[in-house]
């Protein structure tokens, strides 16, 4: 249940000696008689570089965004951030955003797998839905059709399940015929745990589609789960189930909970339904996550729903806050601990930001004080983006701190489009530098700065 840390990478070197026009070495004569010109040009750099930078507009932003999205390494990623910031550019230049669209669908075309290929494609498919209904039709049926050549049922079960949750509300017919062709897919896998989980999907797309349908799939899923030998993979099989079953009805999922014997899994499942409470129930919530085996699984869950419900429940907030930090300090494990106490000083984000950063302080480790803080500022990027960027900036470790910044971007860019700029320019990763840069452009007015 813990976080993955991601890296990024360094700066960029300069530019290589050849590529530059100051490779030979001009006689003195030359620098003597061109010393007034040499003079003037230099006023003349220092008056302009004194000048403010051009105004940002939003078709400038999108079109530097395209240039840093052509970039990005992963081609379906690629694919989809060039249509995402393609539908923006359509508003302000239709021919450009055409373009961009219809380079968005060609580069999900190079994925080299039939799978991953498919998968690209109707991610285009879905943002060209939103501009011409035609053409998406023709590109949903490409990546149906691609699903013919994939060779294992796993992967032609998924692929049939995205396209067909992608059509569900605007060709329900096809969605409907695509999906019975998912689960007959589905029921051909031979390893159960991957079988339950494709069903399970299945069961997910249908929900709006034909609500019988998905109970029926979800209730295959839970009898070949329970067909399994008593055990580990039992367990997690029927946990994982619970958690997908607790936002359509938390009653099903405690039901299945009460079968799950390893306390592992029965953590995770717990941990799901918490979450799946609705506000007004949060007490009730807050005491089911005090049921929760795994000490540090309780943590993560209290700290969570502290989070999720302070808008609506702040004192029963601040009770799971404080229950997370008690727990938390009492667990043997020391690493195991200044994580834990971690996730607990996180859980004050939302109703008590000075409490938070105090407890991050305490933590004994620096890293996991500084994943703190990471979390802390991270909440709050939406929120306050001032604040999150004041406390990236007491983080340490820069690699903690650029998933902050990158999210505070969009809530500073309504109020400082030039200072997201400048900081949307710092973020290494391609992807999240491109998403930014949208994010800038759609809050700057559409005719100019």
């Amino acid at each position: 249940m813990a976080r993955h840390r991601r890296c990024r990478g360094g700066p960029t070197c300069p530019p290589p000696a050849e590529d530059r026009a100051d490779t030979w070495v001009r006689p003195y004569s030359h620098y003597a008689a061109t010393r007034p010109i040499a003079a003037v040009f230099l006023c003349l750099c220092v008056l302009a570089s004194a000048q403010d930078p051009p105004a940002l507009t939003r078709l400038g932003v999108l079109k530097e965004a395209a240039e840093v999205a052509a970039k990005i390494p992963s081609v379906d990623a690629r694919a989809v951030v060039m249509a995402d910031i393609a539908l923006a550019m359509l508003k302000v230049a239709p021919e450009d955003g055409q373009t961009l669209l219809a380079e968005a669908a060609f580069v999900a075309t190079a994925e080299p797998h039939e799978f991953e290929r498919s998968l690209a494609i109707q991610a285009v498919a879905r943002r060209i839905w939103q501009h011409d209904q035609r053409w998406a039709g023709d590109v949903f049926t490409e990546a149906a059709t691609l699903v013919e050549k994939i060779p294992f049922p796993g992967q032609k079960s998924l692929a049939l399940t995205q396209i067909g949750a992608a059509r569900a509300e605007s060709a329900p017919e096809t969605a409907t015929e695509l999906l019975e062709e998912a689960a007959t897919h589905a029921r051909a896998i031979q390893e159960t745990p991957a079988r339950i989980a494709a069903l399970r999907d299945v069961s997910a797309a249908y929900a709006k589609l034909n609500p019988q349908t998905a109970q029926e799939l979800f209730d295959e899923a839970v009898k070949s789960a329970d067909a399994l030998p008593a055990g580990p993979e039992r367990d997690l099989c029927l946990a994982d189930l619970a958690g997908f079953i607790t936002g359509h009805s938390v009653q099903q999922a405690v039901a299945l909970i009460d079968t799950i014997v390893e306390p592992a899994a029965k953590s995770q499942a717990l941990h799901d339904a918490v979450l799946a409470f609705p506000p007004e129930e949060a007490q009730l919530a807050r005491e089911l996550a005090q049921s929760i085996p795994d000490q540090f699984v309780r943590v993560l869950t209290l700290s969570d729903l502290a989070l999720a419900i302070a808008d609506r429940q702040p004192d029963v907030a601040r009770a799971a806050a404080e229950e997370a930090g008690s727990v938390a300090a009492a667990i043997a494990d020391p690493d195991m601990r200044n994580e834990a106490l971690g996730e607990a000083a996180a859980a004050w984000a939302a109703v008590d930001v000075d409490r938070a950063l105090a407890d991050a302080g305490k933590i004994g480790d620096p890293f996991f004080a500084d994943q703190a803080r990471h979390d802390i500022a991270l909440h709050l990027a939406s929120r306050d983006p001032e604040r999150a960027l004041a406390i990236a900036q007491l983080i340490e470790r820069g690699v903690l701190q650029a998933e902050p910044i990158s999210a505070a971007i969009p809530g500073l860019a309504a109020k400082d489009p030039a200072r997201a700029h400048e900081l949307a320019s710092q973020i290494l990763s391609r992807r999240a530098h491109a998403e930014a840069l949208l994010a800038i452009a759609l809050a700057l007015p559409e005719g100019g700065p």
